[in-house]
C-alpha cells in the first residue's frame, strides 16, 4: 500500500473560525484576523498589512470547519503568547525566521 501524501492534520478542516476562537479564548475576529490575515486602510495613511499567522483551508462551503488541527494547535501557542504581553508585530518577524529555517 503507498504511502498517503496527505497529512489529516494539516489538511483536514476540523473547527470553524467561530469554534476553535471559543476553545482558544479569543475573539471570532481576532482568530480570522490570524488565519486569514488582514488588511487596515486608514484615510491619509499607508495600509497596515498582517500575514496569517495560523493554518486554514477554504472553506467547502457557507459556515464549514476551516481550521485544521494544527492551526488549533499554533491559536492556542500564540493566544498564550499574547497574554504573556508579547506583541503580534514580536511574533511574525519571528514566525518568519523559523519558516526560512
Amino acid at each position: 500500500m503507498a504511502a498517503s501524501t496527505t497529512d489529516f492534520r494539516f489538511d483536514t478542516p476540523l473547527y470553524t473560525a467561530a469554534d476553535a476562537a471559543r476553545a482558544v479564548g479569543v475573539s471570532p475576529a481576532t482568530l480570522v484576523n490570524w488565519a486569514k490575515g488582514y488588511v487596515r486602510r486608514r484615510p491619509g495613511k499607508p495600509d497596515v498589512k498582517g500575514a496569517p499567522v495560523v493554518t486554514s483551508l477554504p472553506p467547502a462551503g457557507p459556515h464549514q470547519p476551516t481550521v485544521p488541527f494544527v492551526g488549533l494547535s499554533e491559536a492556542l501557542v500564540l493566544a498564550a503568547v499574547r497574554r504573556s504581553g508579547v506583541p503580534l508585530q514580536r511574533v511574525r518577524p519571528a514566525l518568519e525566521v523559523l519558516s526560512s529555517s
